[in-house]
This record gives structure tokens, sequence and C-alpha cells, in this order.
């Protein structure tokens, strides 16, 4: 099926029937070896093999049969993988969308350019956690390659200073940035910013500059307001395993490589988890559970859509 077919199919069957239990994005930590071992991450130190390369497509053809149509490869770091080349060609070859995040310090050492025929988006971890801010005055290179790119930068108590920058630079390259608070993963040093102040910053930073910035607003405002997470999105480790409903309370609902997606999502499990995630109250502000939550609202969405795609200001 056309995958922008399965986009609006996705979409509304979630929103119609308000169920939530088809997630549509899914992110895959294809591995957890990364080059970096930045202090607000946690994922670097759990050492789970990695799948062959058979056994991934293994796991896209799971996701591809079922609801998921938007598959984020994810580590660690994507760009470790030998075979990643050939992962992100089979994947395409099923018909979904792609994200690729990488903190980009391996892009002079693989065929890049070659990868890049075959993502639609490019996400770039690039801030002070990830001692690679070097990598802003890289961002002419992707330029270069016509790659949707928007740089992903986690904001922590010790850089709210350095945000405008950022931006400016970004907005310099005709790209985009994703600004998010660090979170207190277990096991990580507590890094996270005063969010009241990341607040006033972003949301005055979205009226100077408009689409550049693609955190929505509805994000924004939920630093500080209550919300609820909905499961329209899965994590996947790097051994298959499905994590659910969410990193922080969720354990393993299953495994891709044994477990048909689409069945697991019907069961009373998995039904339990997403009433469990109802109940949750952490407010720990993970981008992709808070953020896709929002879009379930039509209200929320069409805002998000047109500071996205137009050239629209904030305000």
């Amino acid at each position: 099926m056309n995958r922008n077919v399965r986009a609006v199919r996705g979409y509304l069957s979630n929103y119609i029937r308000n169920e939530f239990d088809n997630p549509f994005y899914a992110s895959f930590k294809i591995t957890h070896r990364c080059n970096l071992r930045c202090g607000f991450c946690n994922v670097w130190a759990d050492k789970i093999p990695d799948l062959g390369t058979n056994d991934v497509f293994t796991v896209i053809d799971n996701l591809s049969q079922a609801s998921t149509f938007t598959i984020s490869f994810e580590g660690g770091e994507p760009l470790l993988r030998k075979d990643i080349g050939e992962i992100l060609r089979y994947t395409h070859d099923c018909s979904n969308y792609i994200l690729f995040t990488t903190n980009g310090l391996l892009i002079d050492r693989r065929p890049f350019a070659e990868y890049a025929r075959y993502f639609d988006f490019l996400q770039l971890s690039i801030d002070e956690g990830h001692n690679n801010v070097h990598m802003f005055d890289r961002l002419g290179f992707f330029s270069d390659l016509g790659i949707k790119t928007t740089v992903q930068t986690v904001v922590t108590k010790h850089d709210l200073d350095k945000i405008e920058e950022k931006v400016e630079k970004v907005h310099a390259h005709g790209h985009k940035i994703l600004i998010m608070p660090a979170f207190n993963f277990d096991g990580t040093e507590d890094l996270t910013p005063d969010l009241m102040a990341l607040r006033e910053v972003v949301t005055r930073l979205k009226r100077e500059y408009g689409n550049t910035l693609t955190t929505s607003r509805s994000y924004i405002e939920s630093f500080d307001q209550p919300y609820t997470c909905r499961t329209l999105s899965i994590m996947i480790e790097p051994n298959g395993d499905i994590i659910y409903p969410c990193m922080p309370i969720g354990t393993k609902l299953g495994n891709l490589l044994e477990n048909d997606l689409q069945s697991l999502m019907t069961s009373e499990r998995a039904q339990a988890d997403r009433e469990q995630m109802l109940r949750c109250d952490r407010h720990c502000l993970i981008y992709c559970h808070a953020e896709t939550s929002h879009l379930m609202s039509l209200r929320k969405l069409v805002p998000y859509a047109r500071d996205i795609v137009t050239f629209r200001t904030f305000g």
C-alpha cells in the first residue's frame, strides 16, 4: 500500500475510534553502540546486542505489515552499523517514511550521500551534551546534498543561554531545529533545565524565526500544563524487543522476530499498558510520546502543520 494512504488511514483509525492501539511511529534503536557518552543518555550503557541484517529486515517487514508508516532509525549511533545502507534501502522499498538520527561525527567516513537517497528526513543531534557543537559549522554540507535536515538539540540547565545562537545558525542554512529539555532517565545526571525559562526562550524564538523551530506550540505549553500521552509510538530495542507503552514505565511487550505487531497491539497486555499510560503523571516530556499525543487533536495538529509547512510565524 502507498505510504501516503497508510498514513491517512493510520491517523484516522486512531482519531475516529479514540483507541490509540494502532501506533504509526516506530522508534527503532537499531544499535546501542555509540561513539559518545552523553551525560543525559543511558542508552550507550545498556549493552543489548545488535540484530543481524536479515533479522533487521524481518523486523521491518513486521512493521510494514502493521499500522506503522514512519520508522525512525536511532541509537546509539546508527552509522556504526556497517550494513546501515542496506537497511535504509530495504526500509525505503517497503514503502515507509524514514527518519534518520545521527550525531554527524562519522559522515566523512561513510557514503552519506548514498544513504541520503533513502531517508526522508535527517535529524542531527547537536548540542553541548553530545560535545559536537562544531557540527553547526557543517550544516552547509547537508544543504548541498539537498537533505531535509532538522537539528535536534537537547537543552540542559547549563546551556539555556546558547539556544538563540543555535537557532540563528540553523536558520541561516534554511534548515529546522527541534528544541527539547533534557530528561532525567534512570542512571543519568539530572540536567533538566528550568522549564519556565526554556518556555519563555523558545516561545520568543518561534515568534522571531517562525517555522525554523519545529517544536510545537502544544509541546511548549505542556512544560507547565498537564497532558496525557497516547500510545501512538513504539520503541524497539536493537534485539527486536518492543518496550511498551513508553521508556520510563514500559516493559517488554514482545519481540518482533517472534510476535506479530498487530496481534501484540490488540492483546490484553497491551490494553493494560495503554491504561497505565493514561494514568501516568510523571510529566517527563519525552518528545516522541508527548508530541505525537498532542497531534491527535485536530485543534493542535492544524497549527503545527501550518508552522512546519508555511512561513507563518508563531503567536
